[in-house]
């Protein structure tokens, strides 16, 4: 008996009051092939017409698995029937009363089959957007279709309340096809497009701006795992991800990945993973990632490319040196890389490129056309010798030639294999021991054997901004330790200059890699000329002999702080002493005396004078020289005692001068022209 039917012996019956354009039946519950209708009311109308119409309001319409979770609210079937074991609803309308997404009057139709069934969501107004939606049932298997349209992101966030808050604005599309049988995912595939997506995190460490991508991801289960392939494109906007920022829309990237998915050994295999950034970087790799216990990266491979090093230092690796000794270093070049990563450690490192340059805004260290191949391992039974070399390397303004070091690396060491030259203004640097060891959250130590030769103090000065020198240093480097922040140089440094010699001895030094290095050092002069000096430094012409120390020196910033010191002539030194006019105003104005005391007298008539000897000294404290001399007198000091014809003596009078005030007036000696005597 069909419905119809039914419908027609209640309206006959003498026991039930009818209207002649109008009977309602109501019904608990139809259910049909795993479908449930419950609450249902049928109304039966236009009798007196040829064609009569049927419709249903239904309270709840409950879908078969695998769409069981879903249940629809108030259906209202204007083009309604149900007879031979089938139930068409072709002109629907839904109405959904929620507090977060209210639906009125969305379109719907469905069929009620014995071989197969269908639903129909049209036009669904969602989060300022469309959606559609449509699921066919052909016994146990199922297929499912939904499209989206323009809908906002941060309403959709709302479902997530944590995520919410961080959503901003932005808008999402997509379109969506999946199948299966029962409970079973057999095929998905999902296409996705998010336009100006903005958020930020609370902290503010992480944000969005204006983002915009398409992702597209197809999914398919194979004999014991999932097969999936994904293509992701981020065509606009930027990211930040404290302390990186990421203009995609100058520097766009995709990413393309495919894998299996195996959930009983509750782990993922990457195939394969590419991501490109034109103009910047192509980053391959392959891994083996679990999710048992926790998120881990059993092993990995990854496969870096660059020929645009300077876009990627620029990128990936200046927000990184920021505050850090790194700080201001930028590359640029070509650059390959392997990586091997092994229970989320990093096994093994080689970097090969052939046109390496290294740039310092801070002018602490620079590479042209360099080029090697570097590994690194963990593994103590691989011996991977490494290599590097350079047209020029410069360190702290002092240029290098070209030379090569071979080294091996080590899992936090590196050390030089062979002895090797460095090419140094005319001279070389020798290099015969180094070894470098890394601290984890600190600065590496390091040690260093070697010489240097014939180095041109005439090149050096002009190198480092110096008054010009002559001379070449040279000397054996038995030892040079950094630990713990602190370089310390064993043994002695012989600097030929002036005709006599400078011994470096004790030196040392903190911070070395900051920007406030701090320097200890003992300085002995031996015989030097006075004349090649002071002709260097424009203090006017002084013959003899000149030697001293400096002790205890301390430098921060390489500015001096402290030492005791020393300059006169040596005993018995036999050499002529002759000293010039500009000379004696010079050191007069040194010591505060009259500066015009030659010009003003009849000294003027003499161009040099004779000389016994001369010394001054200086104890640097809290920024004040307490001066030392040669020879007390009532009023002051000597600085230079007058012996032979003509005489004269060159006197101090200020015991303690501001170090500062002092440098002034050393600079403006340096600096001022030849005295011309009237």
């Amino acid at each position: 008996m069909d419905l119809r039917t039914l419908i027609l012996l209640l309206f006959l019956s003498p026991s039930i009051t009818y209207a002649l354009d109008n009977v309602t039946l109501k019904l608990d519950s139809i259910e049909q092939q795993g479908w449930s209708l419950e609450g249902v009311t049928l109304s039966l109308s236009d009798f007196s017409e040829a064609a009569q119409q049927l419709r249903a309001a239904i309270q709840y319409l409950r879908l078969p698995e695998p769409f069981d979770h879903i249940k629809l609210f108030d259906l209202q079937c204007s083009d309604f029937s149900w007879g031979n074991d089938e139930i068409h609803c072709r002109k629907g309308q839904l109405s959904i009363q929620s507090a977060l997404w209210p639906l009125n009057a969305v379109a719907v139709s469905f069929h009620i089959g014995q071989h197969s069934s269908q639903i129909a969501l049209n036009d669904m107004p969602v989060a300022g957007g469309r959606l559609s939606f449509f699921a066919e049932i052909k016994q146990d298997n199922w297929s499912l279709e939904a499209e989206g349209t323009g809908l906002d992101i941060k309403t959709l966030a709302k479902l997530q309340p944590d995520v919410g808050s961080t959503i901003q604005s932005g808008t999402l599309s997509f379109d969506l096809t999946s199948s299966g049988q029962s409970a079973e995912v057999k095929t998905l595939s999902l296409n996705t497009a998010l336009e100006r997506l903005s958020a930020q995190s609370q902290d503010g460490r992480f944000a969005l701006e204006n983002l915009s991508l398409n992702m597209s991801l197809k999914a398919e289960p194979g004999d014991d795992a999932w097969r999936w392939l994904n293509q992701l494109n981020l065509t606009g906007g930027a990211l930040y991800s404290d302390p990186l920022y990421l203009d995609l829309t100058e520097k766009p990237a995709t990413v393309a990945a495919a894998g299996f998915w195996e959930q009983a050994k509750q782990q993922i295999l990457l195939d394969y993973l590419l991501i490109q950034q034109p103009g910047v970087a192509e980053l391959r790799a392959d891994a083996r990632i679990s999710y048992r216990n926790a998120w881990s990266i059993e092993h990995a491979l990854l496969f870096l490319s660059t020929q645009h090093l300077d876009s990627l230092s620029a990128i990936y690796l200046s927000p990184y040196f920021a505050g850090t000794a790194l700080e201001g270093l930028s590359m640029r070049g070509h650059l390959d890389a392997d990586v091997v990563l092994k229970d989320q450690s990093i096994e093994s490192v080689r970097v090969k490129s052939d046109s390496l340059g290294l740039d310092d805004t801070k002018q602490r260290l620079s590479i042209k056309k360099g080029q090697g191949t570097f590994h690194w391992t963990t593994r103590e039974e691989a011996h991977l010798p490494s290599w590097f070399s350079w047209e020029q390397l410069t360190i702290y303004r002092l240029p290098m030639g070209p030379a090569k070091l071979i080294f091996e690396a080590r899992t936090n060491a590196i050390e030089l294999l062979t002895k090797t030259r460095f090419p140094l203004l005319d001279g070389y640097l020798r290099v015969d021991k180094f070894k470098w060891l890394t601290k984890e959250n600190d600065e590496p130590d390091f040690y260093f054997e070697g010489a240097v030769r014939n180095v041109s103090l005439a090149q050096l000065s002009e190198a480092l901004d110096w008054a010009p020198l002559s001379g070449t240093v040279s000397g054996n480097i038995p030892g040079v330790d950094y630990k713990n922040g602190k370089l310390t140089v064993n043994g002695e440094l012989l600097i030929r200059v002036f005709d006599g010699e400078v011994r470096l001895k004790d030196l040392a030094a903190s911070g070395f890699l900051t920007d406030f290095p701090q320097v200890y050092a003992q300085l002995e002069f031996d015989q030097l000329d006075l004349g090649q000096l002071t002709q260097t430094f424009k203090t006017g012409m002084i013959e003899g002999r000149l030697s001293g120390f400096v002790r205890d020196l301390y430098l921060e910033n390489w500015k001096p702080v402290s030492f005791y010191a020393w300059l006169g002539t040596p005993e018995n030194d036999d050499s002529r002493h002759r000293i010039s006019q500009k000379a004696v105003e010079n050191l007069t104005s040194f010591g505060g005396g009259a500066t015009d005391i030659v010009s003003k007298t009849f000294l003027q008539l003499f161009e040099t004078f004779s000389y016994e000897k001369l010394g001054i000294g200086c104890y640097l404290s809290d920024g004040v020289c307490q001066v030392m001399a040669m020879e007390a007198t009532e009023q002051g000091y000597y600085i230079v005692k007058g012996g032979g014809l003509p005489r004269i003596d060159v006197m101090g009078y200020n015991p303690r001068i501001d170090w500062n005030v002092l440098l002034e007036r050393l600079q403006r000696i340096s600096a001022t022209d030849d005295v011309v005597i009237e």
